[in-house]
Parts: structure tokens; sequence; C-alpha cells
């Protein structure tokens, strides 16, 4: 079996259409299709990295004590609204001989479906779909013109660095500056985060 993993369920279903489906298995996530392929999907991420009191539960509290605080090792937990698509994708590639990456071209979606290969230490043979066009012709295209998967690991890499800053410098920053805040009269928590601080500052700015 050959089994492509969407980034989406829409992108899954155009490369299903193009490849030829037999039958569309809605209660297990995936649909059968010609020539041993078998189409699956993902809903963004389906697993999250676990907040900072699971790795010790003082770090729930904003204490200076406590930092920086920053994780010896990454852990995961699959968000509860995907569960049931986990296990799905989790048992087509069980079974299955080679797993082709559909994740959209870039850091993002090589991230989205190399963290679930990762997590579950898969060896089996990957090929990367790289689908720049959504239209039929261009689907058949990328089919015929797979790469190894291993030849995108920086942008893995680049989207893993990415999320860990997003964890670092909220959970660190947010903290730290709702205890300052604290100590000058502003009551609550004053949210800090990669993306949000610069954007709320060109808001001032302007």
């Amino acid at each position: 079996m050959k089994l492509v993993i969407a980034e989406k369920p829409s992108l899954g279903r155009s490369v299903a259409d193009v490849i030829g489906i037999i039958k569309t298995h809605k209660d297990k996530g995936y649909i059968e299709c010609k020539d041993g392929y078998c189409v699956t999907w993902v809903f963004g991420h389906i697993i999250e990295q676990v907040k900072p009191e699971f790795y010790n539960a003082k770090w729930k509290l904003f204490n200076w004590d406590n930092h920086p605080i920053y994780p010896d090792e990454w852990k995961y937990q699959t968000k509860p609204d995907t569960i049931a698509q986990f296990n799905n994708i989790k048992a087509l590639v069980d079974k299955t001989d080679v797993i082709i990456h559909c994740g959209d071209p870039d850091r993002e979606g090589q991230l989205l479906i190399d963290e679930l290969l990762i997590l579950w230490g898969v060896t089996k043979p990957i090929k990367r779909l790289l689908i720049l066009d959504p239209k039929p012709a261009a689907i058949r295209k990328a089919l015929d013109n797979m790469e190894d998967n291993k030849k995108y690991y920086s942008w893995y890499q680049a989207g893993l660095l990415r999320t860990q800053a997003d964890w670092l410098i909220g959970f660190n920053a947010t903290p730290a500056f709702t205890m300052l805040g604290n100590k000058i009269g502003i009551q609550g928590v004053v949210s800090s985060g990669r993306v949000q601080t610069p954007t709320l500052k060109l808001i001032y700015d302007r």
C-alpha cells in the first residue's frame, strides 16, 4: 500500500480524485484509491506541545524563581479533538509500505506531517509530494515527480524551531511582563508572543 498523508481533507480529496477513488471510508478517515493508494489527512497540527506544568508543576505559577523555563526534552500530546484521526493515521502508517508526505510546500506544511512520523519513529520509505497548483494536471505531474522526503528536512527544522520559539517566548515573556505589570498596578495577564508583540508595536507606533 502507498499512503498519501495530505495537509487537509480538501487537498486529500483532490489527490484522490486524480489517482482514482475506489471507496471513501469516512469512519476510518481515509479514501481507498486505485493502484494500491490510500489517501488520508491531518487537520492542521493534530499534536501540540504540552504546557509548562506538564514538565514541572511549579512552572504553572508566575514566580521569578521559576524563570527562565526551558524543557530538557520537548514533549507532545494529541489534541483532544483530533484523537480519532491521530489513531486512524497511525493504523494506516503501520500497514503501509510507502508513505507519501503531502503537506503544503513550505516549512509549516513540512512540519505538520513530519512531526507525526518522527513521533512514531517511522523508518519506512517516505516520498515528498509537492503540489504547487491544485489543478488535476499539476497534481498528476507532481505524483510522477516525487522526491525523497529527506531532501526537505531543513524545512521541518525551520518549522520546529519556530514552534519552540513561540513556546519559549510565550511561557517566559508573558509571566515576566505580567509580574512587572503587577508591580506598577496593571491587573491581569500581560500577554507576549513572537507575532502578537511586534504587531502590537506597529499599531502603537502608528
